[in-house]
């Protein structure tokens, strides 16, 4: 709680609250409600963690590490809000559309170089495959679910980016992206009514993803491990209407990471479980709700309900708002189809 009797951190609190107050505001102009009450509640759950260091370091190393977690949280939240802000719809259209083929680039480039120095050395094809390409994310798994979520933007002129882009989430070699793609594509096949097309895409995209990845096409690598020990700390050791404070997990998760992997699990690597961890119950139904009502309003407009779509599924098993650019992604995703039409 924070120290009713030092003025200067009650100053900084109540500043904060009113700031949070009042951007709440301004968003319920440009968005609805459901915005304001998922932004307002997790920036607030992000200020209840660092409000005890409102007016100096806590002495504490671990109260330093959840001040520090929450505060980083919270600066790339509103930075992600500002920055999508800036520029107009139609132009973030064309930047995240580059950054797809960008990335196809990176991804496919990165694959021949596997495939031709196995082929020197005359690796087998489960040897070369077991390389996975980075792409601009650093990450197979999240580069090619990037692409996924950008995949609907193209349009039937630029067929051979579409291709680019496909055969780039393929290459990455992961089962989420495929996954993620296929999401995307029934949604938009289900919006428009195709059910028999929908009724092949389902078996599809199993079928591309056993070609990718065989027995392994299911393998949670790790997730399951994680997941369930963060479900036992939630349910036994936090309060489940608010969680543990926005970016709690990035402390209390090294600690929950089972002796058995061979790495550490600072994200949950599940943005919508995550969420429900640090927000708690209150906060999840808030974001759910706008997420919902973001889905209802896209429903005109395919590409968009196909690209909001994939983003929900690419949180499922990923961690999409932990990365800048696919973060950017999803407040753009929100802006675009919840923002209301300027009135003349």
């Amino acid at each position: 709680m924070i120290n009713l009797y030092n003025p200067v951190g009650l100053a900084h609190y109540i500043t904060w609250i009113l700031g949070i107050v009042a951007i709440g505001y301004a968003l319920k102009k440009n968005y609805p409600w459901t915005v304001t009450l998922a932004f307002g509640f997790t920036a607030f759950s992000a200020l209840r963690i660092y409000q005890n260091s409102l007016n100096g370091t806590p002495v504490d190393p671990i109260i330093q590490q959840f001040d520090h977690s929450a505060q980083g949280a919270m600066l790339s939240l509103l930075f992600s809000m500002m920055i999508v802000q800036a520029i107009p719809i139609s132009k973030w259209v064309k930047i995240f559309k580059a950054l797809a083929v960008i990335n196809a680039v990176a991804l496919c480039g990165h694959f021949i170089y596997f495939v031709v120095a196995g082929l020197i050395h005359h690796q087998s094809w489960s040897e070369i495959l077991q390389n996975e390409p980075w792409g601009i994310l650093l990450n197979a798994s999240m580069s090619g679910c990037f692409n996924a979520c950008l995949f609907p933007l193209f349009d039937r002129k630029e067929k051979y980016l579409k291709w680019l882009v496909v055969i780039s989430v393929v290459v990455a070699g992961r089962s989420l992206p495929i996954a993620v793609l296929f999401s995307g594509i029934g949604a938009s096949l289900l919006i428009q009514k195709k059910y028999r097309a929908l009724a092949v895409a389902v078996p599809a995209s199993l079928a591309v993803g056993f070609m990718v990845k065989g027995v392994h096409l299911f393998s949670t690598r790790g997730r399951d491990l994680i997941w369930a020990h963060a479900f036992v700390y939630f349910r036994d050791h936090l309060r489940w209407a608010i969680g543990s404070g926005l970016g709690g997990f990035f402390v209390i998760g090294p600690v929950l990471t089972p002796v058995e992997l061979h790495f550490t699990f600072i994200w949950l690597h599940s943005d919508w479980m995550q969420i429900l961890f640090e927000t708690g119950i209150i906060g999840f139904i808030f974001v759910v709700a706008m997420y919902g009502q973001a889905l209802w309003k896209s429903r005109v407009n395919p590409a968009l309900f196909s690209a909001v779509t994939a983003y929900a599924a690419f949180g499922v098993a990923n961690m999409p708002l932990r990365y800048p650019i696919a973060g950017l992604l999803g407040a753009f995703l929100i802006r675009w189809a919840l923002e209301k039409p300027v009135r003349h």
